[in-house]
């Protein structure tokens, strides 16, 4: 059956947490020379991006030539970008309703916009490269899509935008049902990209209008979205052999940063409270 796989990813999901809870629970400080090897990797890993050029990623991304659909791969991958952005939504919506005044006294709003945008990251990025388990990976996204919730929703709820803003999950989760359910039924590339993110384009449409919340900005984030989903794909497919987080990462923050774009240019001042 075609639901089976994501049946099966979900409880494979369930179990991870609960055995990454655990290990977590009784692991000791990291010592030395574990902390010599994530330095050792990380140095690796930016003569790596020093190698890659501009030119092979720009070729990576207008590739369309025929390729087979590692469907498996994109569930995964895409499967749990979606728990992490109902994730980062469901706690986003709470702090700013419920928590930004408890968070304020803390700090200000450009003190969240530089963790959010800058220190999660690369704070995330680390614990991603320094580890190898699957599980643990998840796990960090997971803490990192819970961390940008809260910060976001403190942002947001000093910043004002007409209308309601797209539901992030809705595109990862539309390219992994797509995938999933289309599998073995695309014949190019152009139509597996079509399908799966202009399917998440229309989903945010098609709300919008049932809620009667249809807007340029809004539109516009759906779009940013599905244009992050697209670089994903593309580089996913490029090399699918290469672990889950790094295009999760890749596809969390993209959708981080196009949300503070959009914001950022259509958000005001929220209205005052009479």
């Amino acid at each position: 059956m075609a639901m089976e796989p994501i049946v099966q990813l979900g409880g494979k999901y369930k179990e991870e947490l609960s055995a990454t809870f655990e290990g977590l629970r009784q692991r000791s400080s990291v010592s030395v020379a574990a902390a010599q090897e994530q330095l050792q990797l990380l140095q690796q890993q930016a003569e790596q991006l020093k190698q890659s050029s501009p030119e092979a990623l720009v070729g990576t991304l207008q590739d369309l030539s025929p390729v087979e659909v590692p469907t498996p791969k994109l569930l995964d991958t895409f499967g749990w970008l979606t728990v992490m952005e109902v994730t980062k939504t469901v706690v986003s919506v709470l702090t700013s309703y419920l928590l930004a005044p408890f968070i304020g006294l803390f700090f200000e709003s450009l003190t969240a916009i530089v963790l959010a945008y800058g220190v999660v990251p690369a704070l995330l990025y680390r614990q991603l490269t320094a580890t190898e388990s699957d599980t643990e990976h998840r796990f960090y996204l997971l803490s990192a899509a819970a961390a940008e919730g809260l910060l976001v929703g403190f942002i947001i709820n000093n910043r004002y935008l007409a209308a309601s803003q797209p539901i992030a999950a809705v595109t990862p989760l539309f390219i992994a049902l797509v995938a999933q359910l289309g599998e073995g039924k695309f014949p190019s590339r152009q139509a597996f990209l079509g399908a799966t993110l202009g399917s998440g384009v229309l989903a945010h449409l098609a709300l919008s209008i049932l809620f009667g919340s249809l807007s340029f900005p809004g539109f516009l984030l759906s779009a940013l979205y599905a244009g992050v989903g697209f670089a994903s794909i593309q580089l996913l497919l490029k090399d699918s052999q290469a672990p889950s987080y790094k295009y999760q990462f890749i596809y969390f923050i993209g959708a981080i940063l196009s949300q503070g774009i959009v914001f950022g240019i259509f958000g005001g001042a929220p209205p005052a409270q009479n």
